[in-house]
């Protein structure tokens, strides 16, 4: 039964017999989609999978798990777990994480939310302190002092690139100054080194996240603190030394009084963090028809 009271019942298969336990098994990350001499699946030795394959052909499919199938910008977009899971779990295709930000930017949505208004409460005496990602959108709202704290990466991009990032960075943020905006970028660090754990594998490198952005600029009570990612896993445990007033991972050293939301709600069932500026997708037909 559904949480409504609607009875949740599928159409009889075609093919499978009645009163079978059906396993249905999701290879994650098995990608053959692109059978190259970089394609690890491609090169390795895979009897098994390939036996199950030859033996079954019309119980294995090959799912998209990138782009615009799982609710992403374009097909230019890589997928991850969190974005195939959700997609498989919703059984449609929503709006999710960068596209799910890019309509509310569009749209200006994301500047009449409350997480929006809550930030905004600090822009005409305190900084924004911008972890992750650039968007100079907040500056047209009111904002005159920005921090952005810059995470580059050295896992999903070719070495060396971050140079070109931040060259492209310090040029919209010298615009912003021309605009009477104080903008800088107060500190930095790959994000397999600082701040982007996740799991609770390593507290270490939240640890020296918040060293460098919490306590390398002081003082920042009263400010706005927005951590711009819109994938949840690797800002969960930032989320919560920034949120949590009875936080044991490390010593914090200061808890400062700051107004933070997140890019997102990056985990449901925590509520965490309390206040953010993209709202997650309305779902619909959730009552069993």
């Amino acid at each position: 039964m559904g949480s409504s009271g609607f009875s949740w019942k599928l159409a009889d298969h075609s093919k499978l017999e009645k009163g079978k336990i059906l396993a249905m098994v999701v290879l994650d990350g098995w990608g053959e989609a692109n059978p190259d001499q970089y394609n690890c699946i491609h090169v390795a030795e895979t009897p098994v999978m390939d036996s199950l394959k030859k033996g079954a052909p019309d119980r294995w499919r090959l799912v998209r798990a990138h782009g615009k199938a799982v609710g992403l910008p374009t097909e230019d977009d890589m997928g991850n777990s969190e974005v195939g899971h959700n997609a498989l779990g919703a059984g449609r295709i929503y709006a999710q994480g960068a596209k799910l930000v890019d309509l509310a930017l569009a749209s200006g949505k994301i500047y009449d939310g409350e997480g929006f208004n809550y930030i905004k409460e600090s822009f005409e005496t305190g900084t924004l302190h911008l972890i992750g990602l650039l968007s100079d959108g907040a500056s047209e709202r009111g904002a005159k002092r920005i921090r952005v704290h810059i995470l580059t990466d050295g896992r999903d991009v070719l070495d060396g690139s971050s140079v070109g990032f931040v060259e492209t960075l310090e040029n919209d943020l010298s615009k912003l100054c021309e605009k009477g905006v104080d903008a800088q970028i107060a500190s930095g660090g790959g994000r397999m080194y600082v701040t982007m754990d996740r799991y609770e594998n390593d507290w270490d490198v939240v640890k020296r996240g918040w060293d460098a952005q919490v306590l390398g600029e002081a003082p920042l009570d009263g400010d706005a603190v927005v951590t711009l990612n819109f994938r949840a896993d690797r800002m969960v445990m930032l989320a919560k030394a920034l949120e949590y007033e009875n936080f044991d991972k490390f010593d914090r050293v200061r808890f400062p009084k700051i107004r933070y939301a997140g890019m997102l709600q990056y985990d449901g069932s925590l509520k965490l963090p309390s206040r953010y500026l993209v709202s997650p997708p309305e779902i619909e037909r959730t009552s069993g028809e």
